[in-house]
């Protein structure tokens, strides 16, 4: 040892460590490493096919529409298991071949070399994982060597070499085991959501998206409830499946230890024993019920040799029945006899189609007979017709016989079609004239509105005029010319509430009036008792004109509660409702300044 170059602390310590255990290394030593290594691989290799043994018994159940689907994922898994028993011999291969090339040398030094390159090629593997047990067997080797005889500078060189390739080899280490560590914390993640799922299927059922495959489908339109619940279960189901099969693959692939793996993989197969088989049931039960269905569809449309409805129809169905079909997971045995039995009865709907078509051919010639004797009709009415030896009333007559004829005799779409149009060029100017003459009727209903509806407005107009240039009038030319403006609303050719409105607009005249009266009274003086005797009639007046006014407003109140009245009503209310509360204050304030002057001259004559 006194041989070796200056070390750092941690690699003597390896040095030492190594040579106390192991002072030297025979080939035989050698040899049995290797087989010790390779053992394992095997035992590795046996446990993950014993795994994917398990998925494939799981896989069997998997795909219940394709017995290729089943072979494809079982060969897949027996690729899986083939790849890492090919990489375990190719790792041993690699081995044999190094320690027979190191025992074919007999220079120390060129031993040691060969040692050094075979751990740097080992690290620096084209493979996805470095082979850390034949690395860390070269480099046993490698300490025995470096306590034989060679040269001082190769030496210090090669112990570099080692001493790096022994870091770089724990660092590498290190961080597989930290990728393995986070590979197997995210596949128990993965596996924990999926239990808890399982054990929460009401849960997962209600994030499923809803289905509507079965809207166009009127065989299947009545169940369709049942189809959806059963069918969004085996997606829910299906996609359960997917997630344990993928997540079997990525164990196959993910390095970690076989205890550990073998634990995943018990948990995966625990939850496949609560997907597949009740799946395997959704399935055969879905397949039951749908070809119950197809074959109640089959008796009841297609029980004789004529269909029992129009060949569009049944087309239809057929095709919304077999894309339902492609939709619904079946089995492979429903899924071929229902789609056998519908297109068999496509086949009877094309014969149907090829019988209609012969008998359509034999109607042309009776719809062609048909269409020559109308045509014939229409032609010499025309003729009569143009030549003016035919009354007008025996004209329309003779369109309707003429139009009876056509809704009696059998005809074709396009015959129809041909004769209607040339009826309809007969029959144009009569209809024509006809037209003219309710256009002319409808024009003299409508100016009669507008002469109605601009004498309104005018009367309108003079109201509101007059309303605005009261105070120029005295009380007896203001009652005339509201009794005028009366009479004038009372000839208008309007409708009662029409009337009433406009009559509306001359209630504020009354108040006038008694204004007017009012006026005249105040400015007595020459008899303190006649004027209270005046004032006393005026209060009774005002009174009286009060209730009014109240009664009124109670009435508009009543009638804006109603729930049925438009927006144009509702605004119509509420200004007359504003206008009576406007007379009511002025009334009011009317009252109280009669009442002051009554206690005015009561007070004197006391």
């Amino acid at each position: 040892m006194n041989d070796l170059p200056e070390l750092n602390e941690d690699a003597q310590n390896d040095a030492l460590n190594v040579a106390s255990q192991e002072t030297i290394l025979n080939p035989n030593d050698i040899n049995e490493s290797a087989q010790s290594e390779d053992g394992n691989a095997d035992k590795e290799a046996c446990a993950l096919h014993e795994n994917h043994q398990d998925q494939l018994d799981h896989g069997g159940e998997e795909s219940a529409l394709s017995h290729e689907d089943v072979h494809a994922k079982a060969a897949g898994a027996d690729s899986c298991c083939e790849t890492q028993l090919a990489t375990a011999k190719n790792y041993k291969q690699r081995y044999e071949a190094f320690l027979a090339g190191l025992n074919a040398l007999e220079n120390p030094e060129e031993k040691l070399l060969f040692v050094v390159d075979f751990m740097e090629a080992t690290l620096s593997s084209p493979q996805a994982t470095p082979h850390f047990k034949s690395f860390w067997d070269a480099r046993a080797i490698a300490l025995v060597l470096f306590k034989e005889n060679i040269s001082p500078s190769e030496r210090t060189k090669l112990w570099d070499r080692y001493t790096a390739l022994s870091k770089e080899s724990r660092r590498l280490k290190f961080l597989f085991d930290e990728q393995g560590a986070f590979a197997s914390e995210q596949i128990g993640i993965a596996v924990s959501a999926l239990e808890k799922e399982l054990d929460n299927p009401d849960e997962a059922l209600s994030k499923m998206p809803e289905a509507n495959f079965l809207d166009n489908c009127s065989t299947l339109c009545p169940k369709k409830e049942s189809y959806y619940q059963t069918q969004c279960r085996l997606h829910l189901l299906n996609a359960q499946a997917g997630r344990i099969t993928a997540l079997r693959k990525e164990l196959i692939h993910t390095e970690m230890r076989v205890r550990q793996k073998n634990k995943f993989f018990q948990r995966l197969s625990a939850a496949g024993d609560k997907v597949f088989p009740q799946r395997k049931e959704l399935i055969n039960q879905l397949s039951k019920q749908f070809s119950d269905d197809i074959q109640a569809f089959i008796e009841h449309y297609f029980s004789k040799e004529t269909p029992h409805d129009s060949p569009f129809f049944l087309r239809e169905e057929i095709k919304a029945l077999q894309g339902a079909a492609k939709e619904l997971t079946l089995n492979t045995q429903s899924f071929t006899r229902t789609r056998m039995a519908l297109s068999e009865c496509w086949d009877k709907l094309k014969l149907f189609e090829k019988e209609r078509k012969k008998i359509r051919s034999e109607q042309k010639e009776l719809f062609k007979t048909n269409y020559d004797h109308v045509l014939a009709l229409i032609h010499a009415l025309g003729k009569e017709i143009e030549a003016g030896e035919i009354k007008e009333s025996e004209v329309l007559d003779k369109f309707d016989e003429i139009a009876n004829e056509i809704r009696r005799l059998a005809l074709g779409r396009d015959e129809l079609k041909a004769l209607r149009d040339g009826l309809s060029a007969l029959q144009k100017p009569f209809q024509d004239k006809l037209k003219a003459e309710e256009q002319d009727r409808l024009f003299q209903i409508r100016e009669k509105e507008r002469l109605k509806k601009f004498k309104g407005v005018e009367l309108r107009n003079a109201i509101e005029s007059f309303m605005l240039d009261l105070d120029s009038y005295d009380v007896d030319s203001m009652i005339a010319k509201r009794d005028e403006f009366l009479l004038k609303i009372a000839d208008l050719p309007m409708t009662k509430s029409e009337k009433q409105e406009l009559e509306r607009l001359l209630k504020p005249v009354k108040d006038a009036i008694v204004d007017k009266k009012e006026q005249t009274l105040m400015a007595l003086s020459d008899d303190d008792r006649q004027a209270l005797q005046q004032l006393q009639e005026i209060l009774k007046q005002r009174l009286a004109q009060r209730v009014e006014i109240k009664g009124q407003l109670e009435s508009i109140r009543k009638a804006r509660g109603s729930s049925s009245l438009s927006f144009e009503q509702a605004m119509t209310y509420n200004t007359q409702e504003a206008q009576e509360k406007e007379r009511l204050d002025r009334v009011s304030h009317g009252i109280e300044e009669i009442k002051g002057k009554i206690a005015t001259l009561e007070a004197i004559k006391g």
